[in-house]
């Protein structure tokens, strides 16, 4: 199940900084979190995780 969250309330939570400048709305403030569920990314390549996967 997915539980309507901001994304300020996420950040301060979990201490959540980016590791570059993000643009104006992204990620945007109301966001979806997953509760009691696991979110998986499938990646390119197994060893690493990189811009590719990402689009």
């Amino acid at each position: 199940m997915l539980q309507p969250d901001t994304l300020d309330n996420y950040r301060r939570y979990y201490n959540i900084e980016w590791a570059v400048d993000m643009p104006e709305g992204c990620p945007p403030q109301d966001i979806l979190i997953p509760k009691n569920e696991k979110m998986y990314r499938l990646t390119l390549s197994q060893d690493k995780v990189t811009e590719d996967d990402f689009r």
